[in-house]
């Protein structure tokens, strides 16, 4: 009815995967969600140029979006979602595959969205990210909401990862990591990465999930995958294999 219809008005959504018609123009999509949600065209001229310009589009506002990089493609997304100024926005891993630069300027987005009152709810399996960008948290597991609360009250002193880990239940794993070398006086030096850690007994590597213990190099996020997406190929090593085809990826915690 009516209240539906109200209500739906004061919503911005952002999907993942992206919904987007890939053979318009960045402009032409705004036009057509205004359109669509039957906003002033002047208005939404005003306002189309206002967030190309926050999100750095203004130069490649008349491409297709079938051109764009991943990250240009969600920064055209939440354009549209923030285009008739809800009060809710819904992001689903808003910043999933995007380049750092992008994310900088979304993350400058959503904070003047939140200072102008509105509220911002998004998933994330990314807990450094949640960390910083959120004031309360839920943690579902198995599609239940088994924990929420402020973020600092969750933590309650410890990193918000390992608060998760212990909301869902997970143990420790005491799996012999791969990729590295032993040294003397217990020490072990780590290969996996150009970093090279050199982590003495009883100490984690830079990632903080490879740990030494009595001289041997273990990991400690094995078999929990912090993150599982079918992703566009281009993202990849193998972009130029297969184009226009998809990759599924899964992750672990760690610097990667």
């Amino acid at each position: 009815g009516a209240s539906l219809q109200e209500a739906r008005s004061t919503i911005g959504v952002v999907l993942d995967p992206l919904q987007l018609f890939e053979r318009l123009t960045a402009r032409e999509f705004l036009t057509t969600m205004g359109e669509l949600r039957r906003l002033d065209p002047r208005l939404v001229g005003e306002r189309t140029e206002q967030l190309f310009d926050t999100l750095q589009l203004s130069g490649d506002a008349d491409r297709q979006i079938a051109g764009y990089s991943h990250g240009m493609r969600k920064k055209t997304a939440l354009a549209a979602a923030v285009l008739h100024r809800p009060r809710l926005l819904l992001l689903d891993e808003p910043f999933e595959g995007v380049d750092p630069v992008s994310a900088r300027t979304m993350r400058s987005m959503l904070d003047r969205f939140r200072v102008g009152g509105g509220t911002v709810v998004f998933s994330s399996h990314v807990m450094d990210l949640v960390e910083r960008l959120c004031d309360h948290v839920a943690v579902i597991h198995q599609g239940v909401v088994v924990a929420s609360g402020r973020t600092d009250d969750l933590r309650n002193g410890r990193g918000l990862e390992e608060a998760f880990i212990d909301v869902v239940g997970a143990s420790d794993v005491d799996h012999e990591a791969l990729a590295w070398e032993k040294m003397d006086d217990g020490r072990v030096r780590c290969t996996l990465c150009p970093r090279g850690c050199v982590v003495p007994d009883g100490r984690r590597g830079y990632c903080e999930v490879r740990e030494n213990r009595g001289g041997t190099y273990r990991t400690l996020v094995y078999g929990r995958v912090c993150a599982a997406h079918v992703d566009p190929i281009e993202k990849k090593p193998l972009f130029h294999f297969l184009p226009g085809s998809k990759a599924f990826s899964i992750a672990t915690a760690g610097c990667n």
